[in-house]
């Protein structure tokens, strides 16, 4: 997915000089056919979304395979939180998804969790879940380019959701949240791997502009700018 992903932000600018070309075609069109605004400008967008998709077809860099990666992965990660929880026999009277398996689950904890069927005593593993699922969204938010209105709200968005997952894996099998949050730690520890620059051409991701040499000291300079920005604000705010 990162190649991929890297290949688009190279086609970039070449993909604008397609655009381009196709608008102008398409207007002299338009205006020799004396076609309404609002019909030129609908045959506009279907050839500029025809253009870019075939462009990046040819060059093996289709979205839909960025798309599509999300859409196998939470059905997995669905299908497994549910057979966990049975296994646990989380609620009252449910029948375990195997017979032997909440004896097991009981005694193979480790650490503060003894018993995997139980919530976690100290609700670690549940703000293990919260950081790790925060900090994740923030990785991506963390941009020097101002953000759109949708990634604004899908920002937002997840925020919430991260807390309220946090509630919910308060309550939940620790069997389930050491899973949930084993999962977040190793997305954070991948997102934050595949920023080296050094790693990325190990796994033969494509350099390109928008690249750090000093990934990781860029993400704490951004972060510092926008932690004074909202200071500041929470300051405007009282005066």
């Amino acid at each position: 997915m990162s190649k991929v992903i890297a290949k688009m932000e190279l086609l970039k600018p070449t993909i604008q000089e397609y655009q381009e070309s196709v608008k102008h075609n398409v207007i002299v069109k338009c205006r020799r056919a004396n076609l309404p605004v609002e019909e030129a400008n609908k045959i506009l967008m279907k050839e500029v979304k025809k253009v870019t998709r075939e462009l990046l077809s040819s060059e093996g860099c289709n979205p839909y395979k960025v798309a599509i990666l999300p859409w196998v992965q939470i059905p997995l990660w669905i299908v497994i939180s549910f057979a966990i929880r049975n296994m646990s026999g989380v609620y009252p009277g449910m029948t375990p998804l195997y017979p032997d398996s909440t004896a097991s689950l009981a005694t193979e904890g480790t650490l503060w969790f003894k018993d995997l069927t139980l919530i976690d005593p100290y609700y670690i593993l549940p703000c293990l879940l919260v950081i790790t699922n925060f900090l994740n969204i923030e990785l991506h938010s963390l941009r020097r380019q101002a953000p759109t209105r949708l990634q604004r709200v899908m920002t937002n968005t997840f925020r919430v959701l991260t807390f309220g997952m946090g509630y919910v894996s308060a309550q939940m099998p620790t069997a389930m949240v050491l899973y949930w949050s084993l999962s977040s730690t190793y997305g954070l520890s991948q997102n934050l791997l595949f920023k080296y620059p050094q790693v990325r051409r190990v796994l033969r991701i494509p350099k390109t502009p928008s690249e750090s040499r000093t990934p990781y000291r860029d993400l704490l300079v951004i972060l510092r700018d926008k932690a004074r920005k909202f200071i500041l604000l929470q300051h405007s705010k009282k005066q």
